[in-house]
């Protein structure tokens, strides 16, 4: 059983918290400038309405100690005369999106028109004709013998802020920062997701390397030198354009007895250990461990791990193999980014993988965590994705919880799965999800006397013709999750063959519904629950819109009212808030809207 966390596997050398040397000799302390980092990251970062980091650089001219070993920035020690509310209310003003303050400045990204942008390192580092001197120069004649670091969100574009041809590079602020005397490190999280291929990036982050030492920091606790200089080369971890962890893929497949409640975890992959998987994956040879009961790859410059996972490469693939060993079992495919859609969904060595998954008459799932970075902002995403789909159950695991893909919203943020089809991301292993509630939603249709103020029910008094187990089993399932009994319906999440929401399975095709034939009955009293709220985009408003169901609960005449007890997790929010009391009041001016939390 594997002990290491998903991104652990990853990790495959441990990065270093030791000192490293400025170009002027001095020490900057890497844990330090890790909390450094973190310390903007909580304070001046900014996010759309989707909660999506945008773009955004910060620059510091703050005293040595503040650099060294042991410093622990907080908000009564560290940059006390930078209100972050007045950095973020600046840095996102259209006009000038700049912040200039006494130890710190910073920006976001200026946009000129639809296809012309001014990137955040330029507002800082370049000169323009209405302000000659920039905001950098001014900071640097704040202090000397101190430390000056400016963070990225995003690397320098090698495009235009480090394009020697370009009228608008950055690299003269660069130089001329380089000749300040003082601590330097210029600092990125993630790399530009508008970068061509991996040997113009490298070149690109050198010009920086040339001027001023360069990191990357890529969590709370992770923070490294990109080399670059002393005749080194640009280290791999700063070329990376994986945003949560370097990619990997595993495969595995177990018996069935293991994909369900109360298995014994002690017997779960215990032939496959994280300590012999992770070395294997992270060599630049086929970075493949072919296991017992598992399979993984890393990547490489020639292919991503799926792609290693599933191409043949003449003889039999690495996935092939580990279906042959156990004919009836339970198959996961996991992957930490979705498959990129420009190559990997347009593989044949792909698509021949899913077909073989498809083939196998075991348990089987398609899993991912994140949404491939260069994919993310794509209109036709969720249809590429719909490939997978129709090849076997698609899946996403969401803060460790495995959730279906169903009707894709275009942030991607997707709902639990019942419970005994869940996946729980734990560690490095998968198993079933059994606490967890899954969305479900049910109807009743009973007498009057049973929705009085007095009426206890129980299993001897209610619903005696629809026993739980019988419903249960019954909205678990993925293809056609729809009970009918005699005083009830209900509906699980359908996945196949074509996704669909619980509320929708119920209240569709109206005039020919379940709730149609469930209304028919003349019982007088109609209840409609379901777990969490019917989402926005789609229920609500979309292709699958359950308002004309709703409809007829409304010519009901007898007592009615729509339930519902959770808001459906991508609608939370505090940005939401307007418009889901809009979308809620479409079924409020229909029916009797209730909440029971």
């Amino acid at each position: 059983m594997f002990t290491a966390s998903l991104s652990g596997v990853l990790l495959l050398f441990l990065l270093h918290h030791s000192t490293l040397k400025s170009v002027d000799g001095k020490n900057i302390d890497s844990n330090t400038l890790a909390r450094v980092i973190t310390f903007f990251e909580q304070n001046y970062k900014i996010v759309n309405e989707h909660k999506q980091e945008l773009q955004y650089a910060v620059a510091i001219n703050v005293p040595t100690d503040q650099c060294e070993a042991g410093f622990q920035p907080s908000k009564d020690n560290f940059l006390t005369n930078e209100n972050p509310t007045d950095v973020k209310r600046d840095i996102v003003n259209k006009q000038y999106p700049v912040y200039k303050g006494t130890e710190l400045i910073a920006a976001g990204v200026k946009k000129v028109s639809q296809s012309n942008f001014i990137h955040s390192e330029r507002l800082l580092l370049n000169p323009t004709v209405e302000i000659p001197t920039t905001p950098m120069q001014n900071l640097l004649n704040t202090r000397v013998d101190s430390c000056t670091i400016l963070f990225s969100l995003n690397s320098p574009c090698s495009k235009t802020c480090l394009n020697v041809n370009s009228p608008n590079k950055i690299l003269p602020g660069l130089a001329n920062w380089s000749a300040h005397k003082s601590i330097k490190a210029l600092v990125f999280k993630k790399v530009f997701k508008g970068e061509g291929s991996t040997d113009i990036l490298r070149e690109a982050l050198q010009r920086i390397a040339d001027n001023v030492p360069l990191y990357r920091c890529v969590n709370n606790d992770e923070c490294f030198s990109c080399g670059g200089r002393n005749n080194l080369p640009i280290d791999e971890k700063c070329l990376t354009n994986y945003e949560k962890g370097e990619q990997f893929a595993v495969a595995i497949n177990v018996p069935k007895e293991q994909c369900k409640d109360g298995y014994d975890e002690s017997s779960f992959l215990k032939d496959d250990k994280g300590e012999d998987v992770k070395p294997v994956i992270g060599k630049n040879n086929n970075n493949i461990y072919n296991g017992k009961e598992l399979i993984a790859a890393g990547t490489t410059k020639d292919g991503h791990s799926e792609f290693l996972l599933m191409a043949d490469n003449g003889g039999i693939s690495a996935l092939e193999s580990l279906l042959k060993k156990r004919e009836a079992g339970c198959v996961i495919f996991y992957t930490l980014l979705s498959p990129c859609i420009d190559g990997c969904l347009q593989n044949e060595n792909i698509l021949s993988g899913l077909e073989k998954l498809k083939e196998f008459t075991g348990i089987k799932a398609f899993v991912y965590t994140h949404i491939y970075d260069e994919d993310k902002n794509k209109n036709y995403l969720q249809n590429e994705l719909m490939k997978i789909a129709d090849y076997v159950p698609l899946y996403r695991t969401v803060d460790f919880v495995k959730s279906n893909y169903y009707g894709m919203s275009y942030e991607d943020i997707l709902p639990d799965l019942p419970a005994s089809s869940g996946l729980l991301q734990s560690g490095y292993h998968y198993t079933i999800l059994g606490p967890k509630v899954g969305q479900y939603a049910a109807a009743i249709n009973v007498p009057t006397e049973q929705c009085s103020q007095n009426f206890q029910p129980s299993a001897e008094n209610f619903l005696i013709s629809d026993p739980s187990g019988n419903v249960k089993n019954v909205i678990m399932g993925n293809n056609n999750p729809v009970y009918r009994g005699t005083e009830l319906i209900a509906a699980g999440v359908q996945t196949q063959p074509n996704p669909a929401h619980s509320e929708f399975l119920l209240l569709n095709p109206v005039n020919n519904s379940p709730l149609t034939d469930l209304l028919n009955r003349k019982k007088n009293a109609c209840v409609f629950y379901t777990l969490n709220s019917p989402c926005m985009n789609t229920c609500l408003n979309g292709y699958y819109n359950i308002i004309p169901g709703i409809d007829e609960l409304k010519n009901y005449q007898g007592i009615k009212a729509f339930v519902f007890k959770n808001i459906w997790t991508h609608d939370q929010g505090e940005a939401n808030n307007e418009k889901l009391k809009e979308n809620l009041k479409k079924i409020a001016d229909r029916v009797t809207l209730l909440r029971c939390i």
